[in-house]
């Protein structure tokens, strides 16, 4: 893992940065020439190193070797101190605290930036999506009055038009109304007074062909 990528009032001091990822110093090494390296980068660096096993501080230049590198407790707490904003300030977070507590902050936060869970591609702060979920997300489950099945919002115009249980009026206006479309062709041929002799499309305009 790089250095700490935190929102910081004030530009980082070049003696907190890591010289490899640019990022606040992240249990930081220091080299016998002086100068400071994330734990993680410094390891990057040894594996890049390849058969050789020669590292070069990325500062000077100089030849490091590993029995010269050592943990700086001290720079470690300096870094750790620093104080810092919430990353998703500007979506509306007030926090600020310590470097040392950013991490544990940025689990719970309720501005983090989210991916609708059911799946419609869009991405709100964390505490608008129980709101999203319930009121204005295409894909929620809405229940269709007629037949109880549950639908996602997007499609349940397109399930009125072919629910079995959904209410149409006779097609041959003799007046019955809300008549449930599985039943309405038991209308037509066993109850409209309209129907009896009728074409069963006369509600359709004829054609001259």
């Amino acid at each position: 893992m790089v250095g700490y990528n935190g929102n910081f009032p004030t530009p980082l001091a070049e003696h907190h940065k890591c010289p490899c990822c640019s990022y606040a110093l992240r249990d930081p090494l220091q080299t016998e020439c002086g100068h400071r390296i994330c734990k993680e980068c410094y390891a990057d660096l040894q594996r890049k190193s390849g058969k050789t096993g020669q590292i070069i501080c990325p500062v000077d230049g100089s030849i490091v070797l590993p029995h010269q590198v050592f943990p700086d407790m001290y720079a470690k707490r300096e870094v750790l101190n620093l104080p810092t904003y919430c990353m998703y300030r500007n979506s509306g977070c007030q926090w600020q605290g310590a470097l040392r507590e950013y991490e544990e902050h940025i689990v719970g936060c309720e501005y983090e930036d989210i991916r609708c869970p059911n799946g419609c591609n869009q991405r709100l702060p964390k505490h608008l999506i129980e709101q999203h979920l319930l009121q204005s997300c295409p894909r929620r489950l809405l229940q269709c009055e007629y037949c109880k099945t549950k639908i996602p919002s997007e499609e349940l115009q397109d399930h009125y038009d072919k629910c079995e249980q959904f209410p149409v009026d006779c097609l041959f206006n003799c007046g019955a109304m809300k008549i449930p479309r599985r039943l309405l062709q038991q209308h037509h041929e066993s109850e409209c007074p309209n129907a009896v002799g009728a074409c069963p499309y006369s509600f359709i305009d004829h054609v001259a062909l």
